[in-house]
């Protein structure tokens, strides 16, 4: 692999990445607008147009733009400084915080989600700057905060005007592979209501757990199953899914519960309405109350996201994949993403307009010992560098 991304050494690199990690923007409370500050720091002093847009206070968006400014330009390239928490210390080997480089790695929360995503996107810019190549239309890198929590950033964004024609979300996929699209999500608290009584004499009472587990979690479940789709290959986990993630409930040992509350997580195919979806959701709530004397359910509904896939024929598409063999040597592969990111809130928004996930990164996200391989995020910023040009003169 190369030392060097076209004016941007592998040293600089890393060196920029660490420092992002090193700025904590765990999420809650988020603290994101240092590292904005960081960024626009670094790239202003290279005389780059580069601003920071606070959001809210501590919290605010970085954006860098190549060959001037537009309201549409040609490329946004995406990525999020925000993280999730670090769960338990002692389950970290290195510091979560510090940046370590160890046999090829780089550890810290955001290594991989997704602050080397975001390493990737201004460097690959920065090289571009430094180059001194002219664009045909202008090109917009944005990291934003409050991705972790719905998007809040991006969507601040698109709100202020920007709108792109092509955009790339610095997920991780690897240097060879180009993520197509995003699942959908739909966030669903169920409650349960019902009677106490002496749990001696339970058919006094309306037991709330009971018909939360028995009648109104396995009446869900099975709508979810039986909902159709389109299997998409790029996808390995292709159709929709449904977990209870947490379920509370219960006064007493010995009393009948009259309230329990469940949180679901619904995860929806490409070609799936979340809004259909949600009232069929309803319809299946009102039928399980309706059949139960004394027993009301309530339903809430939340934390829509619009499922996506963005077709290989796209110029987007084939001109990241022409650069990634020219940088890599290999031949991209074409995945699809189980979770969601801020591409479904640019998908959402922006209808007609083609989006992609290309970043640097593995799934030691969200976990303990998060990583990402610095050949890694050195070929994904060698291949953004090289893309950034061809895909500003495909969507000018």
């Amino acid at each position: 692999m190369p030392q060097e991304i076209r004016h941007v050494s592998e040293q600089e690199l890393v060196g920029f990445l660490q420092g992002l990690i090193r700025i904590k923007t765990v999420n809650p409370p988020g603290n994101e607008e240092e590292a904005a500050r960081y960024v626009a720091e670094r790239l202003g002093r290279e005389g780059m147009d580069v601003e920071v847009r606070v959001v809210s206070p501590g919290r605010a968006n970085v954006v860098a733009w190549l060959g001037g400014r537009s309201e549409t330009p040609a490329l946004m390239l995406n990525g999020h400084l925000d993280t999730v928490p670090l769960g338990e210390n002692d389950r970290w080997d290195a510091d979560p915080f510090g940046g370590e480089v160890r046999e090829g790695r780089l550890y810290g929360r955001g290594a991989s989600d997704n602050k080397g995503g975001v390493a990737a996107i201004f460097m690959a810019a920065l090289a571009v700057h430094r180059a001194g190549i002219s664009l045909p239309a202008p090109v917009v890198v944005t990291g934003v905060m409050g991705e972790e929590t719905g998007g809040t950033g991006t969507t601040a964004l698109l709100d202020e005007g920007i709108k792109p024609r092509q955009a790339i979300v610095a997920e991780w996929t690897s240097a060879s592979r180009i993520a197509l699209g995003y699942r959908g999500r739909l966030s669903i608290t169920v409650e349960t209501r019902g009677r106490t009584a002496h749990a001696s004499r339970p058919h006094q009472g309306v037991n709330a757990v009971e018909h939360m587990t028995e009648l109104v979690l396995p009446a869900l479940k099975e709508y979810v199953s039986n909902l159709s789709f389109i299997p998409h290959p790029a996808f390995l986990v292709n159709g929709p899914t449904l977990a209870v993630t947490m379920i509370r409930g219960g006064v007493k040992a010995n009393v009948v519960p009259d309230l329990c509350r469940a949180e679901l997580d619904l995860r929806l195919a490409p070609g799936q309405d979340p809004a259909q979806v949600g009232e069929g959701l309803a319809e299946v709530v009102a039928g399980v109350q309706a059949a139960v004397p004394g027993l009301e359910v309530k339903l809430d509904v939340g934390g829509r996201k619009t499922p996506f896939v963005t077709s290989e024929d796209t110029a987007l598409v084939q001109v990241l994949a022409e650069c990634i063999r020219e940088v890599t040597g290999r031949e991209p592969a074409y995945i699809g993403k189980t979770g969601c990111s801020d591409g479904n809130v640019l998908a959402e928004r922006l209808p007609g307009v083609p989006v992609v996930a290309y970043g640097p990164g593995n799934g030691s996200g969200h976990s303990p010992n998060e990583f990402v391989e610095v050949q890694d995020l050195v070929a994904c910023t060698r291949v953004l560098a090289t893309a950034i040009p061809r895909l500003a003169e495909r969507g000018g």
